[in-house]
């Protein structure tokens, strides 16, 4: 009798405890679905919503967003602009900040909304949220990165929804999504072909590619040569070196370097990107030797801090010993980020200390501006890393206030230039968001009526037609103006130095592409004098 009433307990407990569990995963179920659709807010009457999906530590990111809105404000390219930011930084997380925007001249808001992107709620998720509620969002500002933005795309295709919202990628770069891990051509569909109303305000990795080849290639002080500059025949200057001169003559190509990431999709799409440009640029450019490209494939990018894993050791060693002669200089191509980066690059230096005047890293945009100017005593030093480096960048980095010139801004908005041995967050974002915007705003309210947009669907026509164009037919970002390049030279490569000075940033962009490449800043990079916050 004992041991039967022990098991009848025991049953009891355990009946017990599967209600307890199932009752809170229902309320937990129950609360997720509620909270969800709680968290979707509506629209006012005659207004429409931009929503902005973001993890929820992105906040320097919406910050960023919001200033680039009231910089917009001020800058008068949209006629009669207000920028409400009241409740842009809610002081609860849990809330959606806001921006309300719109035009005195005409009827209707725009409502700038994040929402936040979590485990519980996923894009696919917050999409079927936002899409159930009416007016569903005029567009969907997300694509911090081509993974996430492709998750989107395909979200935003498979819902039934007849009027759905435009997409909006700021930060995508690849060109396609790609099942071929060895990335020898293009093996997938094209990331602005998985949704139809999708817009790319960001360059792809293909305009990346052909802006930084055509900038290496044009730049004598960077580009690949094969020991003599044209120029120097064309003065005679060869007779100094001749056997010099008669070897770089005789050499029909000099070797070039590129290393990807087999775990990084963008760092296999940029590379590919730009050996396919340097293969077809090389052998037309004036005075540019024809470049052997050799590849190296990286299964992983971790590591550790300082040196290089196992398979990047090997790929600095292949380098060293393919190395051209010294007085030769070639190109390294390393599209990925600063971690990988900065690993190969000190083992280069470990082993050569002077490889800087034979190598240049090209990186792309894996690279921020701010780890090589702001952060540079720690995430880039340059003392102990002098290569030069290529970077490239969607906005002007170094775009700060001229208090001569600028239109007066709150404090909070104002971006004002930091002094020679300080150093300040770049402006490339705030720049990027501020040109976005202004797009996104000119279209929105470019109706003939009075009033904004009424729906997705001629907001999606208005893109279209803007006037200059900004997209292509297949919704990337028109190339040939707006492309920034960043050259970081040490110390011994710098064009005019300082004995405070441990290298020169300069940023370069165009025109047109018929108007070529041209310097809009070079600053001296000191020693820095960390600014205290006001």
């Amino acid at each position: 009798m004992q041991k039967l009433e022990w098991w009848r307990s025991l049953s009891r407990i355990g009946v017990l405890l599967l209600l307890v569990g199932s009752g809170g995963a229902l309320i937990g179920w129950l609360s997720r679905q509620s909270g969800s659709a709680r968290w979707v807010r509506p629209v006012p009457s005659g207004d429409q919503e931009i929503a902005w999906l973001h993890t929820p530590t992105a906040y320097e990111t919406w910050d960023n967003f919001v200033r680039g809105l009231k910089r917009a404000e001020g800058s008068g390219r949209v006629p009669q602009l207000y920028v409400d930011d009241r409740h842009a930084y809610p002081q609860q997380t849990t809330a959606v900040p806001e921006v309300i925007v719109g035009r005195s001249d005409r009827v209707g808001r725009l409502h700038f909304r994040w929402y936040k992107v979590t485990d519980a709620m996923s894009q696919s998720r917050w999409i079927e949220q936002l899409l159930q509620r009416q007016p569903p969002p005029l567009a969907v500002i997300a694509g911090w990165s081509s993974d996430r933005a492709a998750e989107l795309a395909e979200a935003l295709r498979a819902s039934p929804q007849p009027d759905k919202p435009v997409l909006i990628l700021v930060a995508a770069t690849a060109e396609q999504i790609s099942s071929d891990v060895a990335m020898t051509g293009p093996a997938g569909p094209l990331l602005v072909s998985l949704y139809e109303r999708t817009f790319r305000f960001c360059f792809s990795n293909r305009q990346m590619a052909e802006a930084l080849v055509d900038f290496l290639l044009t730049e004598p002080s960077l580009r690949p040569h094969s020991g003599i500059e044209p120029a120097t025949l064309a003065w005679g200057g060869g007779w100094r070196d001749p056997w010099g001169t008669l070897t770089a003559l005789l050499a029909p190509e000099i070797p070039a370097f590129a290393i990807d990431w087999q775990d990084d999709p963008y760092s296999l799409d940029l590379s590919f990107h730009l050996r396919r440009q340097l293969s077809r640029r090389c052998p037309t450019a004036a005075g540019v030797p024809h470049l052997l490209l050799m590849r190296s494939q990286i299964p992983f990018s971790t590591g550790p801090v300082h040196q290089p894993n196992a398979a990047e050791a090997d790929a600095v060693a292949h380098i060293l010993q393919h190395l051209p002669p010294s007085s030769r200089r070639t190109l390294l191509l390393l599209p990925t980020v600063t971690a990988p980066a900065r690993r190969v690059l000190r083992a280069l230096v470990q082993e050569q200390s002077e490889i800087g005047e034979q190598l240049v890293a090209v990186i792309g945009d894996g690279i921020t501006v701010n780890t090589v100017f702001r952060d540079r005593e720690v995430a880039w030093p340059i003392r102990t890393i002098p290569v030069p480096l290529v970077l490239f960048t969607h906005a002007d980095p170094f775009a700060w206030d001229d208090p001569q010139t600028t239109v007066a801004l709150p404090r909070d908005y104002t971006l004002p230039a930091p002094a020679a041995t300080e150093v300040r967050t770049t402006t490339e974002d705030v720049e990027h968001f501020r040109w976005m915007s202004e797009v996104l705003v000119t279209a929105a309210y470019s109706a003939q009526s009075p009033a904004l947009v009424a729906n997705p669907e001629q907001l999606h026509q208005a893109l279209r037609s803007l006037e200059p164009a900004v997209f292509d037919a297949q919704g990337n970002r028109l190339g040939g103006r707006g492309e920034h390049i960043v050259v970081l030279r040490p110390l011994n490569m710098a064009p005019f130095q300082s004995p405070d000075s441990e290298g020169v940033i300069e940023v370069y962009t165009r025109q047109g592409p018929e108007r070529g490449w041209f310097c809009l800043h070079r600053r001296l990079l000191y020693r820095i004098s960390y600014e205290r916050s006001p």
